[in-house]
């Protein structure tokens, strides 16, 4: 399943790719049981101050930074002040590269603290992406990372039933597809957002539409550096 071997990084280089993907190994032990997208209740969620997503986003960004740096990526934890980053909310962070989007990895079906989801899911974003690709060593010091906070995440009948501003999901069999607002300019419509979620993951662009087909939405809060 992993992508390293594809990175064609030099020895050290590969010892910081297998200390990311120990965090990989950690979050899908913690993050990943089985069971339907929305099995889980939603928790109120309480929106962060500003500390605290700058806290967020340089948790997600270690990985990206420790292998920039040629170090290993540290073990962080928020002060004790911070106590919204222990709320559990499902989680999605991006990579692009140049401004383009690259890759992404996500946390829906169980969701966890999110400072623990935002590290597990920066080192996974970056060498086994649910979509997109890993990232060369040329590209590292290129990266920018977001970081987006699914909450409110419900079922769909329709499609039509989604808000503006919404996160939305699709769950084809056992593939997840996963749109933000900010993946297309202002005045998109829900079903050209799932569009585009569907044509990210890979699925044909029209999958949102399949008779076996799960609709999300949530109301999201999206962190960019």
């Amino acid at each position: 399943m992993s992508n390293l071997h594809k990175l064609n990084l030099s020895y050290l280089e590969r010892s910081l790719a297998s200390a990311l993907a120990v965090f990989l190994v950690a979050g899908a032990l913690v993050f990943f049981p089985a069971g339907p997208a929305a099995a889980q209740k939603n928790s109120q969620f309480k929106h962060l101050s500003g500390k605290e997503k700058k806290f967020l986003m340089s948790l997600a960004k270690e990985p990206l930074n420790a292998l920039i740096k040629s170090t290993v990526p540290l073990e962080r934890k928020a002060p004790a002040s911070m106590t919204r980053l222990n709320q559990s909310q499902r989680l999605v962070v991006t990579v692009f590269v140049d401004g383009q989007l690259v890759a992404r990895a996500w946390e829906l079906r169980q969701p966890g603290p999110l400072q623990a989801a935002a590290v597990s899911l920066g080192a996974r974003a970056l060498v086994d992406p649910d979509v997109g690709r890993a990232l060369t060593s040329d590209e590292w010091s290129r990266a920018t990372i977001s970081v987006a906070i699914i909450y409110n995440f419900a079922d769909l009948t329709d499609d039509r039933q989604a808000q503006a501003g919404q996160a939305l999901v699709v769950l084809n069999d056992f593939d997840f597809a996963v749109g933000l607002p900010s993946d297309l300019p202002a005045g998109y419509t829900t079903a050209q957002l799932l569009t585009a979620a569907c044509q990210l993951s890979g699925l044909r662009p029209n999958a949102w539409l399949g008779q076996r087909v799960s609709l999300f939405a949530g109301d999201v809060e999206e962190i960019f550096e």
